[in-house]
């Protein structure tokens, strides 16, 4: 026990002396029952505003240590959190970033989670540790104290019901189900793509597509951009040839617009931001600042030649 009191204070000093960014963590209430929750504070103070920074992500469960014996030996524990909330806060000339996430732990345990590192620039920066009390609740004097699987698989049925009232129920229950999939498969037989403002579909796709440059997204996840903008330009081909898109290849997707008579000259330019988008997803490419702001703007080009080739088709169409 003597180690790990050691080792608390020693974080607490190398994260608050001398520096002008510090790390704080703390545990509120700091001792708890099975099963409660408490609230995990992580706090970053520093003299100059961040952009576009993040704390880092955490896993759930948590992974944290149990302590408890004599000779400090530890083992792991797990701490499932239910919620996360980030703020920012300026106070006498400091910005504080704060992370607020509630835990609940379902063993008895001593608890020590460890020092969190947060990269801040080209520094590594470390929370103190901090340490969670929790104990069983008090057991009342004339109450078996059962395993919670146990319990679980002893259910038993208090009342009789008749044979044929679970059939019945079973049948309805299968009619039901295949209605609902009956009604969904309907809905979804050209992708269910509708814009939810009144407004033609190509300017929709193209606000979307500005919705996502304007979020910079691919500074946040560079694979996720990528994946919208494909998915955009699917569903926008989606609505306007009233085909099933978004589980075609490329491939598949040249067919279809020959078979709709879309303009050859629109098929180089889709195939490239589909197969870079592929590339980025899956082959784990790297592309140039300059490719990424260029692929939105492509993008939005394909969804405008796309709308004028099939304008001029319904037009020859109804003369």
């Amino acid at each position: 026990m003597r180690n790990l009191v050691l080792l608390h204070i020693f974080f607490v000093m190398l994260a608050f002396v001398g520096q002008s960014q510090s790390v704080e963590a703390m545990i509120e209430p700091n001792q708890i029952l099975i099963g409660e929750i408490t609230t995990f504070t992580l706090k970053l103070k520093t003299a100059e505003k961040l952009e576009n920074w993040n704390f880092p992500k955490l896993d759930n469960p948590i992974q944290a240590r149990e302590t408890g014996n004599i000779k400090d030996e530890y083992k792991t524990i797990d701490l499932f959190w239910n919620s996360l909330k980030d703020t920012v806060i300026e106070k006498e000339g400091q910005f504080i970033y704060q992370r607020n996430v509630s835990l609940q732990v379902w063993d008895s345990a001593f608890v020590l989670i460890p020092p969190i590192p947060l990269e801040l620039k080209d520094t590594i920066l470390y929370s103190n540790p901090v340490m969670l009390n929790v104990d069983f609740p008090a057991q009342k004097e004339d109450i078996e104290i059962y395993d919670i699987e146990e319990m679980l698989t002893q259910v038993e049925i208090e009342k009789n019901i008749p044979l044929w009232q679970l059939i019945s129920a079973g049948i309805i229950l299968l009619i039901i189900t295949g209605l609902i999939i009956y009604f969904i498969k309907k809905k979804n037989s050209v992708d269910s793509i509708i814009p939810k403002e009144n407004i033609p579909i190509h300017i929709a796709a193209i606000k979307s597509i500005e919705k996502l440059e304007e979020e910079k997204m691919y500074e946040r996840d560079l694979k996720e951009y990528y994946f919208q903008i494909s998915l955009v330009l699917r569903r926008y081909l989606s609505l306007l040839l009233k085909e099933r898109i978004a589980e075609k290849t490329t491939s598949e997707i040249e067919l279809l617009l020959k078979k709709h008579r879309i303009a050859k000259s629109v098929f180089p330019s889709l195939s490239i931001v589909l197969n870079q988008s592929d590339m980025v997803k899956f082959a784990k490419v790297q592309p140039t600042k300059e490719e990424i702001i260029a692929v939105g703007e492509n993008a939005k080009k394909i969804v405008l030649e796309l709308h004028d080739s099939h304008r001029k088709i319904m037009n020859a169409t109804n003369v």
